[in-house]
């Protein structure tokens, strides 16, 4: 064997080893340093969407609040008024609780008002929800460590489930 051949095959297997160091570290540090990175940002983006989820949800309970303790509604509940209805129930007043169906009902479970709007154009959406016979409870979910909204939940009726909640979505988002 020659001194080229020789220097060839060093610088061969110099390379070999090199590219199997680098492989090793990336397999080592590398790797896990991303899969790290990917589940910290996956932590930090579903944070996100919980965060905007409790602000809706407490918007939504405030909104509540406020229309549940309102007099003028429970007048209405008391005798329905069409006057209250064209004054309280537009599709700017929706649009600005930001909710496409409105559903008043009486201390007995009856319905007294039934209303559903497009947010987007105000127009009437074709769900009629008084009319569903079908509809014999409301349930509601919240975390735990949601503490107000779990009181306000049982000081109005609302019994606590053991139950684990699932979601199949039939077609892609």
């Amino acid at each position: 064997m020659n001194i080229r051949t020789k220097m060839i095959s060093l610088l061969a297997l110099l390379f070999a080893v090199l590219i199997a160091l680098e492989i090793a570290v990336q397999r080592q540090v590398l790797v896990p340093s991303f899969a790290q990175l990917e589940r910290e940002d996956a932590d930090t983006s579903m944070k996100r969407i919980g965060f905007a989820l409790d602000m809706t949800l407490e918007s939504l309970e405030l909104t509540a609040a406020d229309w549940g303790n309102w007099a003028d509604v429970y007048q209405f509940v008391q005798s329905p008024d069409a006057a209250f209805v064209k004054a309280n129930i537009t599709p700017v007043a929706m649009k600005q609780l930001k909710v496409n169906a409105m559903l008043i009902v009486d201390l007995h479970g009856d319905y007294v008002l039934s209303s559903a709007r497009s947010l987007e154009t105000g127009a009437p959406l074709d769900l009629d929800l008084a009319a569903r016979k079908g509809l014999h409870f409301v349930d509601l979910t919240s975390r735990p460590s949601r503490d107000a909204a779990n009181h306000l939940y049982r000081s109005l009726g609302f019994r606590l489930r053991e139950t684990n909640c699932y979601r199949y979505d039939i077609a892609p988002r």
